[in-house]
């Protein structure tokens, strides 16, 4: 397959197989052409605690592509003012070091992540739909949907009230309060 995805993708990572793909989104809904997302799949993202709240997640490899999308889906959905939403991409300056993967393990990466965009299939333009499933035909993999949970701040947790405190980083909230806006400052 030359000049195909698999030849220039999949032995680069599942992320050059995902990332292009955001970049239809990005023009498609809000009209950036040639922006580039880096990291759609590294597990580099940060976001505001607002945000993650806001955010449906879900499992296995699908993780951040499921979130970026949600977050996305979110923008458009509020009419994408610029002004609205901020998306930073930053190139981590801390190395990390991992056994590097067969083939096979990449596969079922790129597969999941191209489940989440089954996830929003009923909103995604048509061109980025048929990227989706033209990368599939390429590559010969089974798009498995993941299984998708609901952002935590839907979540009722009355009641629960011992599973959660199980969690709790501060038994005292004004303190813990205090040293999340030092550290924001």
């Amino acid at each position: 397959m030359k000049d195909g995805v698999l030849e220039n993708n999949l032995l680069g990572r599942c992320t050059r197989v995902i990332s292009p793909l955001f970049g239809d989104l990005l023009e498609e809904w809000f009209g950036l052409l040639n922006y580039k997302i880096m990291s759609s799949n590294a597990g580099e993202q940060a976001m505001t605690i607002k945000t993650a709240r806001s955010l449906r997640f879900s499992s296995g490899f699908s993780v951040e592509t499921l979130q970026l999308l949600d977050l996305l889906y979110q923008a458009a959905e509020k009419g994408g003012q610029q002004n609205d939403i901020l998306l930073q991409q930053y190139q981590s300056q801390s190395p990390h070091f991992h056994t590097k993967k067969e083939d096979e393990h990449i596969r079922q990466m790129i597969a999941v992540s191209l489940g989440s965009f089954l996830v929003f299939q009923g909103y995604l333009p048509p061109r980025t739909e048929s990227h989706v499933l033209s990368i599939c035909d390429e590559l010969s993999v089974d798009v498995a949907s993941p299984l998708v949970y609901p952002p935590l701040q839907s979540l009722d947790l009355e009641g629960d009230e011992a599973f959660v405190r199980q969690y709790r980083l501060f038994e005292d909230t004004e303190r813990r309060e205090m040293l999340l806006e030092i550290t924001t400052i």
